[in-house]
């Protein structure tokens, strides 16, 4: 679960601290991959 702040879900997974930007782009771009190929 959540042990500090911030803390953010991006579908379902758990990202903790602070992170810069480029690591949510990745993510969200992965996951987005992801879900286009399982269609």
């Amino acid at each position: 679960g959540v042990t500090g702040t911030p803390a953010f879900f991006i579908n379902g997974h758990l990202v903790s601290g602070a992170q810069p930007f480029d690591l949510f782009e990745q993510a969200i771009t992965t996951l987005l991959a992801v879900e286009e190929a399982q269609q």
